[in-house]
């Protein structure tokens, strides 16, 4: 069949479409199917129907055909409610309500909720690589019988969920979007963190705050809740950032701080506070007091100090962003008090004094050794102290300073006397042996008349020895009893010494014992026969040998 004619389409039955051009689509067989386009306007809505004419050379007379009217709805484009804009205190929940249209009854749709023009995944989800910052929940299909209502629950809401918020219904390719809602987050977006600081240095405290306004912010120790000194508040624009100096002077500052938020003014009033963190500062842990030394032995002395920075008051180690723990950056000085001056002076000109070594422990301990090299009895009372040196490390949140520690002091270890109950015994007599020694701690005693024994002919032994302690003052006592005579020999010499262990050296005492002969028991003759005569007899069992005997008549 030979086409001629023409096809057009009437809007409404009464508006003929005019000016277009129809698209032919290819079909098989001899039909002639035109389509036409046309933008939805809002008075879009009504029938609509083509109108066809045809003739040929067999039917020459024109033939009119008629469509059956196509009725096209027009669904308003809009959301009936759209979600609301607001203000939300951090920490809180906020509920977004969105309500459509439904004129497709329970045709299957679908729900998306978009963040920042994105769609939301899951049930209301947002990652930002790969961590998720919303967890939000999408109430779907709260349908009747002519619109469809939605809600997004946003929980615990947080400075990442400030944005703009949007719902979409969809039914295939139709869709409707509403309008969008911003939501602003009153909040701490950058809270304090972890500060380690050397004792006597500065530590720097930061809260930075976004939202409607700048609040009002504060420091406080978690302890009590009190408020710490008033901080320094700048602002540029709506972000409000405190910031508070303390100078770490006493153990008790290193405790744990929280900064608190809290607006009055506008629609999102009210508080929030940052989770408690830990200011460490940063010390000389101990010291060797007092190192007791043998003469031309060695002092030792060890000053230890934290090594790393810390995290809480337990002590356990703060972590970099790799998981790794840090080391306080320091350097240890030694110092000598010169009496001379009443100066501390540095002990690199020292040549007896020698830092042994410098490390850090696996508990976090940084330790440094120092010799003094063979004291004498005048060095005793000699003072020197170290000094930490701690580096500032910005990255870590660590504020150096110098650390100084007391007084350490060389004090002498050594006998200080070995003294005898009685010097002059006449044999058989018992008599104690008493050495005193002075040290950290009671050395082994030992006593000896010559060649590192006791001479068994001389004494019997009685007992001991038996050490008491007062303090650093050590005594002991040792019981012999006395079996020759050994003054024509002048006496015995004995010993104490006293041993402080391996590698501490050893002090000795000497004292002579003189043992007399016991006179009481020589008979004495006379030669004067002089009846009536009288005889006196002088003696002095302590000065006379056995054959020394003054007779006066």
């Amino acid at each position: 069949v030979r086409k001629s004619g023409g096809i057009n389409a009437e809007y409404g039955g009464t508006t003929e479409f005019t000016g277009y051009t129809g698209v032919d689509v290819p079909n098989p067989g001899d039909n002639t199917i035109s389509v036409i386009t046309f933008r939805i306007q809002s008075d879009s809505a009504g029938n609509y129907l083509c109108k066809a004419t045809y003739s040929d050379d067999f039917c020459p007379t024109v033939q009119n055909f008629e469509s059956e009217p196509v009725a096209l709805t027009i669904i308003q484009a809009q959301a009936l409610t759209n979600p609301s804009s607001a203000v939300i205190l951090g920490s809180s929940q906020h509920v977004l309500t969105c309500v459509f249209p439904n004129p497709f009854g329970n045709d299957y749709h679908e729900i998306v909720w978009l963040y920042n023009d994105k769609p939301m995944v899951g049930n209301g989800d947002v990652f930002s690589d790969g961590t998720r910052v919303i967890d939000g929940t999408i109430e779907k299909d709260t349908a009747t019988a002519n619109q469809i209502e939605t809600t997004l629950t946003l929980p615990n809401v947080h400075v990442d969920m400030a944005g703009s918020y949007e719902c979409m219904i969809k039914w295939g390719t139709i869709y409707i979007k509403s309008t969008v809602a911003t939501i602003t987050v009153n909040a701490i977006t950058t809270p304090p963190s972890v500060t380690n600081v050397a004792n006597g240095g500065t530590a720097t405290l930061t809260c930075i705050t976004s939202g409607e306004n700048v609040p009002t912010i504060t420091f406080h120790r978690a302890s009590d809740d009190s408020v710490v000194e008033t901080p320094t508040i700048t602002s540029d624009g709506t972000v409000g950032t405190a910031t508070l100096e303390i100078t770490a002077n006493t153990a008790s500052q290193a405790t744990n701080y929280y900064c608190k938020a809290t607006w009055t003014v506008g629609s999102g009033q009210g508080s929030v506070s940052s989770d408690p963190i830990y200011l460490s500062v940063l010390d000389i842990t101990s010291i060797t007091s007092t190192s007791w030394a043998v003469p031309s032995q060695l002092a030792r002395f060890e000053c230890s100090s934290n090594g790393i920075l810390i995290m809480n008051s337990n002590g356990d180690a703060y972590l970099d962003t790799n998981g790794d723990r840090v080391t306080a950056g320091a350097t240890v000085t030694w110092e000598v008090y010169n009496t001379g001056t009443n100066t501390w002076d540095s002990t690199d000109t020292d040549s007896k004094f020698d830092v042994s070594s410098l490390y850090v422990t696996a508990d976090g301990v940084r330790v440094s050794k120092a010799v003094y090299i063979q004291p004498t009895q005048s060095d005793d009372g000699k003072q020197f102290r170290c000094n930490v040196n701690y580096v500032t490390d910005v990255p870590n949140n660590f504020y150096g300073g110098i650390v100084t520690s007391g007084a350490m002091t060389i004090s002498i270890a050594r006998v200080e006397s070995l003294t005898a109950s009685d010097a002059n015994p006449i044999a058989g007599d018992t008599i104690t042996l008493t050495c005193v020694a002075t040290g950290e701690s009671a050395p082994t005693f030992s006593f000896t008349t010559g060649n590192k024994i006791f001479d068994t002919s001389s004494y019997d032994f009685v007992s001991g020895p038996t050490v008491t302690t007062s303090g650093s003052t050590h005594t002991a006592e040792y019981v012999i009893k006395t079996i020759v005579a050994n003054n024509l020999r002048n006496g015995q010499t004995i010993t104490c010494e006293a041993d402080y262990g391996i590698g501490n050296g050893k002090s000795t005492a000497e004292t002579t014992v003189t043992t007399y002969y016991n006179c009481a028991n020589v008979e004495v003759d006379s030669f004067n026969t002089y009846e009536g005569a009288t005889i006196t007899e002088n003696r002095s069992w302590r000065w006379f040998s056995q054959t020394d005997h003054h007779v006066s008549s």
